[in-house]
């Protein structure tokens, strides 16, 4: 019993000691592994590096060895920083044929770089995901699908890599034996889809009367047994589209125009109206002495009736007598 008494405080301290670093580990961050250099061997894309016009020539399959590491805050792609990205955007790759024949070509790039959001409280800063298209001097693709990579900065604000891979294939026109080019511009598959449309467009169609309109025996187009009405066009929304800027400004001005001459009527007559009545005004403020002179006219003219009466009086009672 004694023993063990003795023995107490040693594994007291020693189980202390164990939680303490359990704790310091859960504390610290979590540490990033160390950025290895991450290797990819892309296929090349068809007349990839063929200096002049892609003939139809049989090309040897070959692919392009391109090595990516960090140092610091900078992304490497051969040694070559691409990220934050230089001038000019080139570096050389190592081009391998199946053959096994090597050489070192000079490539160009488009890097299109996507910020990733992250927490705040987050123990990593920022994460970036990167797509790099590969393409030769003269600006045709050089590999078959681009590279996905994913980046991250550390708490010492340096960058890793997280991962690295090929992308999807690049969209591309499917190009006809006799015509190989490495342009996106194919007159091929632009004329195919132009005879589409011309095909679709020339299908029989129903006329609303039920018959149907298409090619005749001899190449001549049957038309429908009615006139064309003025419905017929006048909803077609394409037709309206191109009409309405010349219509609507036509019409405005047509209104604008009957607007300004009814209102220039309106007015010219109230103008004139008051000229008439203020000059009627003034004549009739001249011919007041007149109206007083009639005024005694109308007076002789009562005291005349007045004589006039007291003379009958005189007379008749001159008879009287």
């Amino acid at each position: 019993m004694r023993p063990l008494l003795l023995l107490q405080p040693l594994l007291v301290a020693l189980s202390s000691l164990a939680v303490s670093e359990n704790i310091d580990s859960f504390a610290s961050p979590p540490a990033l592994p160390t950025s290895k250099p991450y290797t990819l061997n892309l296929s090349c894309a068809q007349c990839a590096f063929a200096y002049g016009e892609c003939v139809n020539s049989v090309q040897l399959p070959s692919f392009l060895s391109i090595t990516f590491h960090t140092q610091n805050d900078t992304l490497l792609a051969n040694d070559n920083v691409i990220f934050p990205t230089p001038f000019p955007m080139e570096f050389n790759a190592k081009r391998t044929t199946d053959s096994n024949i090597e050489d070192s070509v000079p490539v160009a790039y488009a890097l299109d770089v996507q910020p990733l959001p992250h927490q705040p409280d987050a123990e990593l800063n920022d994460l970036y995901r990167l797509k790099l298209t590969l393409v030769d001097m003269q600006g045709r693709t050089a590999t078959e699908s681009p590279v996905s990579l994913g980046l991250v900065r550390d708490a010492d604000s340096n960058l890793k890599i997280i991962s690295v891979e090929e992308g999807r294939p690049h969209r591309r026109f499917h190009h006809t034996h006799g015509n190989q080019r490495g342009s996106w511009w194919d007159l091929e598959a632009w004329k195919s889809a132009y005879m589409r449309y011309l095909h679709m467009m020339t299908k029989p169609r129903h006329c609303r009367d039920g018959s149907t309109r298409g090619n005749g025996k001899d190449g001549v187009h049957a038309h429908c047994h009615r006139r064309q009405r003025v419905s017929d066009w006048a909803g077609d929304r394409h037709y309206m589209r191109h009409l309405r800027p010349v219509l609507l400004p036509a019409v405005m001005g047509m209104v604008a125009g009957i607007i300004a001459c009814v209102a220039g009527f309106i007015v010219g007559k109230v103008i004139v109206a008051t000229f008439y009545c203020f000059r009627e005004r003034r004549a009739g403020a001249g011919r007041h002495p007149e109206v007083w002179i009639e005024a005694d006219e109308t007076v002789s003219e009562k005291e005349r009736l007045m004589e006039e009466d007291r003379l009958m009086e005189a007379y008749r009672l001159e008879e009287e007598d």
